[in-house]
């Protein structure tokens, strides 16, 4: 599965390579897209043209382009089977129609939530149903506070349609723990107003007994997590 259409066919086949696995031949068995934001979406038609999979978008993706083009399946809430998975979709408050994404099959759970301005009711529960979620840790309020970005960017990305602090995303990580144990990836980390060792203590900060990494820009990163079952522990590995 693979989840936005950020980079192209090239990129996509060299972060690939240095976790050990092919794009080619058709090693992927849908393309979602969670919002119509470039760094999520400009590659869409490209990707769509080279991979041949199933596109998997949610009404807010116009994308008139490839809806014209290629069949399209249709995301919602109620989620969508794609081969032996479940792909389950909640919506996010965003300046673009936006959703977070749970895939489920017999050898995992995995959640990705990123570009939110808040958190939503039901997020902690949806996210915290897996065994590895990668969410958002945008930036550290103080850095951009004094960031060099114009006053008008700020307050967009401070906003209820921006971005997550990294306080607000330790917030919702002590929530999910209530609900279940993921291990939380962090990711989405602004270059000019976070770090990632700043991320990881100020969301560890609020949510201490949380399993916590950071997923840095453009860095591929295999993930194993273990995971209970009545048989004894399994090894899960995601990569990023």
């Amino acid at each position: 599965m693979l989840i936005d259409a950020g980079i192209g066919p090239h990129a996509c086949v060299k972060r690939l390579h240095a976790l050990g696995l092919d794009l080619f031949p058709r090693s992927v068995d849908a393309l979602i897209v969670t919002h119509e934001h470039a760094d999520h979406a400009a590659h869409l038609h490209p990707l769509a043209k080279t991979l041949r999979c199933p596109i998997v978008l949610h009404p807010g993706i116009r994308a008139p382009l490839v809806r014209q083009k290629f069949q399209i399946t249709p995301l919602g809430e109620r989620g969508i089977t794609v081969g032996s998975l479940l792909v389950e979709a909640l919506s996010i408050p965003h300046d673009a129609p936006n959703v977070a994404v749970r895939v489920a099959g017999e050898s995992g759970v995995f959640a990705y939530a990123t570009d939110l301005g808040h958190v939503p009711r039901g997020l902690d529960t949806f996210l915290a149903a897996s065994d590895v979620v990668m969410l958002e840790s945008n930036h550290c309020r103080k850095r951009l506070a004094v960031s060099p970005y114009p006053e008008k960017l700020r307050r967009r990305i401070s906003g209820g349609l921006g971005h997550l602090s990294n306080d607000e995303t330790g917030d919702l990580v002590r929530a999910m723990g209530a609900y279940g144990d993921p291990l939380v990836a962090l990711c989405h980390l602004s270059l000019a107003n976070n770090e990632p060792d700043v991320a990881l203590m100020q969301v560890q900060a609020k949510a201490p007994s949380a399993r916590l990494t950071v997923l840095e820009h453009g860095c591929p990163e295999r993930l194993d997590v273990a995971r209970a079952t009545r048989r004894g522990k399994v090894q899960l590995a995601f990569g990023f």
